[in-house]
């Protein structure tokens, strides 16, 4: 017997998502399931402009990639590669899918994606190793939802890479200090040592990206 509750929000253009808590604790409110609605309709705005804005490659996507990706003069083909990651990002949250709401005394924090070793979830290519892999359900640290939009969007979509596109996570490395960003628009990795090789692979530097150049034109969560 699953431990979630489901509630189905419909969101923009007729679309449905499946927003559910852990049955251990109160359930959702309407506030909440309006929020994390319009954090999935925001995000396919974010995803979509970052699109446009990667497929031309223009000013704004290379200053954007200069934090995110490490690179001043990123190769035509590392462009396609970051064009492609948020194609099918964009492509997945567009899809029907589950976002779980979680308690942020999960050892994970509240924000995660599970590997899964049987086929209840999406099959996606792992970008750093090219080998093949199963992405559960999006989870998304309930406490933000309620408190800080802004932050779960950034993450709701950093874990959207995970499951459409196959990021992957180095660590402190390759976590940027979030609540900083968001507060001051300064960029800085938690630790030193993520190459530009691994920034292509790197959930974060998606997200990053993607917020930048979101924020830069005028959208905000």
């Amino acid at each position: 017997m699953s431990k979630w509750n489901r509630v189905v929000k419909l969101i923009g253009s007729g679309q449905s998502v499946n927003i559910a808590h852990t049955k251990v604790s109160p359930g959702l409110s309407n506030s909440e399931l309006e929020t994390m609605g319009n954090i999935i309709q925001n995000s396919k705005k974010w995803l979509y402009l970052a699109w446009i804005q990667s497929a031309s490659w223009t000013t704004l996507a290379n200053t954007a990639a200069q934090k995110a990706f490490l690179s001043n003069n990123l190769s035509s083909g590392s462009r396609k590669i970051i064009q492609a990651a948020i194609v099918k990002t964009f492509n997945g949250i567009n899809t029907a899918h589950d976002v779980k709401l979680t308690e942020d005394d999960h050892a994970k924090g509240g924000n995660y994606v599970n590997i899964k070793n049987n086929n209840k979830g999406h099959n996606v290519i792992d970008m750093e190793t090219g080998q093949p892999r199963v992405i559960g359900q999006i989870h998304v640290s309930r406490e933000k939802v309620k408190n800080r939009a802004d932050y779960a969007m950034f993450t709701y979509i950093h874990e959207a890479t995970h499951r459409y596109a196959g990021t992957t996570d180095y660590g402190d490395t390759g976590y940027i200090w979030l609540t900083k960003y968001l507060d001051s628009g300064e960029v800085g990795f938690r630790a030193r040592g993520l190459t530009p090789a691994q920034a292509l692979t790197n959930a974060d530097s998606y997200a990053l990206f993607i917020d930048i150049i979101c924020r830069s034109s005028g959208l905000f969560a």
